[in-house]
């Protein structure tokens, strides 16, 4: 188990410190080399670890010749609490709240876990909020998520840490015909407008895609490792997208401008809904509101959102795509059939390239 790159120097003596009192209550009996080796860290860093925990922490430790390792003499010994303030236990008790809004990923029942198990540590402490969800007076929702195997995603995760390739089950998309088991490097993972991403390196083609993780099944690491990508700044991609489908490629990118009537006037002005959004309040009240895109697609789907109180003003593309939904739409109140796929081809093959894997 080696520390992951996010850990600060801190965060990974902390992480040795728990492991080592685990594998310590576990009767593993751990020592300087086995635990060095396993989270690859010099030997003199855990002699450390263990000095810190008999001197600051006055642990009983004790070492077992026969089993090569440590032990605790009095088993009935803990670690101690966590010095926190009332205010960080007024934030712990608000993330548990908060993790709700990862509802859709394994990660959100660990979260809550860890934060009542901290919690508990400091149950001297009283206040209004309870960890267990009976606290009425805070809430906290997101959109529809896709809900993820727990094995799959300690799989993936555990894939992406370690540096090692992954074989999973990729499921039939909407507008992918692509299923089967398939080879492939984790490279990143994000939680993008609810839902969770994995970014792959295909071994197959050595092609980066964006694939949720709620479609794949049956995972499991292989004994081979890879390479991190250097190249490719998947963070900053994320943050700069507009919906659902992440570009981290030099894709065109398509200036929109839209038209909302004044009743939506300040509902629009109140958020910020795409990175480097203009804003321009006309005579009449209404609003223009000017952003560069590189999905017309995910940009279609959120103007319909807003009914009749926007108009695409530009580009050309997306107007077409506008009207030709609209029409759709309609038809449907009036007994006519949806278009089949030879009639919406151009619609169709716009949602192919760029939102085949979403």
């Amino acid at each position: 188990m080696s520390k992951p790159e996010f850990m600060s120097r801190t965060q990974a003596q902390f992480a040795r410190l728990i492991e080592l009192d685990r594998q310590i209550r576990a009767g593993r009996y751990p020592n300087g080399v086995s635990f060095a080796r396993e989270w690859e860290v010099s030997e003199k860093t855990v002699r450390r670890d263990f000095a810190y925990l008999r001197e600051r922490l006055n642990a009983p430790l004790a070492y077992d010749r026969k089993h090569g390792g440590y032990y605790y003499s009095d088993p009935s010994w803990y670690v101690p609490a966590l010095s926190i303030s009332e205010e960080d236990i007024w934030a712990l008790m608000v993330s548990s709240y908060a993790s709700r809004l990862f509802s859709g990923a394994p990660i959100a029942h660990q979260l809550q876990q860890v934060t009542a198990q901290l919690l508990a540590t400091h149950s001297g402490h009283h206040t209004a909020l309870k960890t267990d969800g009976s606290f009425s007076g805070l809430s906290f929702t997101s959109s529809c998520q896709r809900t993820i195997d727990p094995a799959t995603w300690l799989v993936i995760f555990k894939g992406l840490v370690e540096t090692r390739v992954v074989s999973a089950v990729i499921s039939k998309g909407a507008y992918d015909e692509r299923s089967g088991r398939f080879v492939f490097e984790p490279l990143h993972i994000a939680s993008v407008q609810g839902d969770w991403y994995v970014f792959v390196r295909m071994v197959c083609d050595d092609v980066v895609e964006q694939i949720p993780i709620a479609r794949l099944s049956q995972a499991e690491c292989l004994e081979k490792s890879f390479r991190p990508q250097n190249d490719i700044d998947f963070k900053a991609a994320v943050e700069s997208t507009f919906g659902r489908r992440v570009y981290f490629r030099d894709e065109p990118m398509h200036p929109v401008k839209l038209w909302f009537c004044p009743e939506l006037a300040s509902v629009v002005q109140e958020r910020t809904y795409a990175p480097g959004q203009q804003l321009r309040r006309l005579p009449d009240g209404s609003v223009e509101m000017t952003f560069a895109t590189q999905s017309l697609v995910e940009v279609l789907w959120w103007v319909l959102g807003w009914g009749h109180g926007v108009r695409v003003l530009d580009p050309e593309a997306l107007i077409a795509l506008h009207v030709q939904e609209i029409e759709t739409m309609k038809g449907l109140y009036h007994g006519k059939k949806p278009p089949c796929l030879e009639q919406q081809q151009a619609l169709h093959e716009l949602y192919c390239q760029t939102e085949a894997r979403l």
